[in-house]
């Protein structure tokens, strides 16, 4: 059973990889582009539950992606080095940036560390928007080159294949380490031990250690999806990495489950889907973002990857009552 129970898993990996490589020549140009934008939000959430494994939830891991997009930027722009080049400097210059902030934060606990993230996001886009002659203000850094391989110009692509493409390969990329490391011996003592500090210290575990492992691969892997989304967009803004988008991320991963790996990624492609099937849900996207995360609040805490369970146990109490009646 369990031989077969891998085995199909590795069957659904390959149907799903040739899926996603055959996407761009099955849908137009706009879901191609929409494709694009997921898998930077599968990114950004997957880092996030990461991190809360280790017993902290963040409200800003989108602050990573900004600091990706505006390292690039800054890389590309001032530097006038090549974009490819941009990409892995907007990495290290966010792992170097989340260890210099996870000393402090991560000693931060509960909620308050929330909080702390909160205030991240909030003084780091006012930086953004306060010095113009640098970052560009409210308009943002603007201008960036594309990726390119020689001279192929990804930009230049009229069904952006070569963009897609790429960021599908960071995004695999990143969810295969972040997969690897939740499910080594690391990712087991996390998950034991991450809500409790107390037993930690008392076994003589430095949770501090592993919180800035996870805080750091998170950053790095947002740096490097944040990068790449300013090349593609030619652009870096502070309006994209406001506080609502670090809202967005928590509520994908809270909607799709945190209990599991998949979870975040079932949670942005369910809500995303939603409201770009709704074009008009645009204009009210808080609201609705918000609802969803009432309801699953309320009535399925486990997001949607527990509904088959729930629906079993609604299921059984009704069927129990008629026995019973």
């Amino acid at each position: 059973m369990f031989v077969s129970t891998r085995w199909r898993g590795y069957w659904a990996l390959i149907v799903l990889g040739i899926a996603l490589l055959a996407l761009p020549f099955l849908v137009s140009r706009e879901y191609t582009h929409l494709a694009i934008t997921l898998v930077i939000l599968v990114v950004g959430t997957v880092a996030l539950r990461l991190l809360f494994l280790s017993g902290r939830l963040t409200i800003g891991q989108n602050f990573f992606l900004m600091t990706g997009a505006y390292g690039a930027g800054f890389v590309i722009l001032r530097l006038q080095l090549d974009p490819w080049i941009g990409l892995v400097a907007a990495a290290a210059i966010s792992v170097l940036i989340a260890l210099m902030l996870g000393l402090i934060l991560l000693r931060v606990p509960g909620v308050y560390f929330s909080i702390a993230t909160v205030a991240l996001v909030l003084i780091s886009t006012s930086a953004m928007r306060s010095f113009p002659a640098l970052t560009g203000g409210d308009q943002g850094l603007t201008g960036i080159p594309g990726l390119a391989v020689g001279s192929l110009q990804f930009s230049t692509d009229p069904r952006i294949l070569y963009n897609y493409y790429t960021m599908l390969a960071i995004g695999a990329i990143s969810l295969a380490v972040m997969y690897r490391i939740e499910r080594s011996p690391l990712g087991l003592l996390i998950r034991s031990l991450g809500g409790n500090d107390e037993l930690a210290q008392h076994l003589g575990v430095s949770m501090l250690r592993y919180r800035m492992l996870v805080f750091c691969v998170g950053a790095a892997f947002c740096g490097l999806a944040g990068a790449f989304s300013s090349t593609y967009l030619h652009q870096a803004a502070p309006e994209t990495f406001g506080l609502n988008s670090g809202l967005y991320l928590q509520i994908y991963a809270v909607v799709g489950g945190l209990t599991s790996f998949w979870g975040p990624i079932v949670g942005v492609l369910f809500i995303e889907g939603l409201v770009h099937s709704l074009r008009a849900a645009r204009y009210v996207q808080p609201i609705i973002y918000g609802l969803i995360l009432l309801l699953f609040f309320l009535w399925l805490r486990g997001g949607l990857l527990s509904l088959p369970s729930a629906a079993r146990d609604v299921f059984r109490r009704v069927t129990g009552r008629g026995k019973q009646e």
